[in-house]
């Protein structure tokens, strides 16, 4: 999962994401607005409640994985209109 660079926060592997891009606010996918993705770690919505966006910032190394669902999912997953991005914490 580490993708190198200066960016260790774990929202980086989606770089890796065919559908995903970039814009202001954070990660594109699918075409769709950054704040219309939703962010869960084991479990967990993170999104900011104020803008949408993914809120924890995590270092890749306390990651086990990141599950990038890349299509729109309303009720069966939360309500997100672009993807989901779900990761898992190391346990120990």
């Amino acid at each position: 999962m580490p993708t190198g660079g200066t960016n260790t926060n774990w929202t980086r592997v989606l770089d890796q994401s065919p559908t995903a891009s970039q814009d202001a606010a954070g990660a594109r996918i699918i075409g769709t607005p950054a704040p219309e993705t939703k962010y869960f770690v084991d479990g967990q919505n993170v999104n900011s409640p104020a803008f949408g966006t993914v809120s924890a910032t995590i270092v890749q190394e306390f990651i086990e994985g990141v599950e990038i669902l890349e299509a729109g999912y309303d009720a069966q997953y939360g309500g997100a209109s672009g993807g989901q991005v779900r990761a898992r914490r190391l346990g120990g």
